[in-house]
């Protein structure tokens, strides 16, 4: 008696957490019916405390297609600077730009760009012109991105925008680094410079929100988070508290605001972090 009584206690007690992991499972179930209905979202992956818990591609995608993740591309060369800060190819973030540039930025009409510092490049302070909106055809259709990007007016601001592409499982498995980051001395440092990014250097004067060293920041459900973020609605979300990343890939044919397709992936987020968030 004394054993059954025992084995029924240990599974009473065990009922809570299976019963959350049950609810939140099924809430992430939902969040992928919603998801499955928004006529240009391509990806939604969810990677909680490490392991990948939902992975829906949409609208005819596949999981080993590419995606053009336009901007996002900024939060990983972030990452890269980080990486060569560390293996001492470049001093730190001060460093100017006209010490790897030498070439493009020769003369006296250069002195200016040449000051730049990797710092500018990495908060979109650099004071070049924004190779963003109606200088974006000109500038992606240009022979030499850089060349380009370099030579541009003193007013405005750098916004490269790289077309890299990527598959949303590579993007995840990048930021459950970073938010995992801190295991090793390798870690600890690569934790040292996540911790620097995810500082805010400015704010965005057309949306008000922060930003850090590639890295978006602002508050989802009541939770911090960490966002790279890619015209026509590319996002790879990170919310450190609850080792959650999410990541987000759409049509790059129109910009997100067009429907409140922005709105939309960010209601998903909510309640992404609604389904998987500990019970107070």
């Amino acid at each position: 008696m004394l054993r059954v009584a025992l084995i029924v206690l240990a599974l009473a007690s065990a009922c809570p957490e299976g019963s959350r992991a049950a609810s939140g499972q099924a809430g992430l179930e939902a969040v992928a019916k919603t998801a499955a209905d928004i006529p240009r979202l391509h990806s939604l992956l969810v990677s909680h405390q490490g392991t990948l818990v939902l992975e829906r591609y949409f609208n005819g995608r596949r999981a080993t297609q590419h995606a053009n993740v336009k901007s996002v591309s900024k939060s990983v060369i972030s990452a890269l600077i980080g990486i060569a800060i560390d293996q001492n190819h470049m001093p730190n973030v001060r460093e100017p730009i006209g010490t790897y540039f030498p070439g493009q930025l020769r003369g006296d009409a250069n002195a200016a760009r040449r000051a730049i510092t990797v710092e500018d490049l990495l908060t979109m302070r650099s004071g070049l012109e924004s190779t963003s909106g109606r200088n974006y055809g000109a500038w992606v259709t240009s022979k030499n991105w850089v060349r380009y990007a370099l030579a541009a007016g003193s007013a405005g601001r750098l916004f490269w925008r790289q077309r890299h592409a990527f598959t949303p499982r590579q993007l995840v498995t990048s930021a459950n680094c970073i938010c995992t980051a801190g295991a090793t001395a390798i870690g600890r440092s690569c934790q040292r410079w996540v911790d620097d990014s995810f500082v805010p250097r400015g704010q965005s004067d057309f949306n008000d929100q922060l930003y850090g060293y590639g890295w978006w920041m602002r508050e989802f459900a009541g939770e911090q988070a960490y966002f790279a973020w890619g015209f026509g609605g590319q996002y790879v979300f990170i919310i450190p508290r609850l080792q959650l990343v999410v990541v987000a890939t759409s049509s790059t044919a129109t910009g997100e605001e067009r429907r409140g397709h922005r709105r939309t992936i960010f209601g998903l987020l909510e309640d992404v972090i609604t389904a998987l968030r500990p019970a107070a």
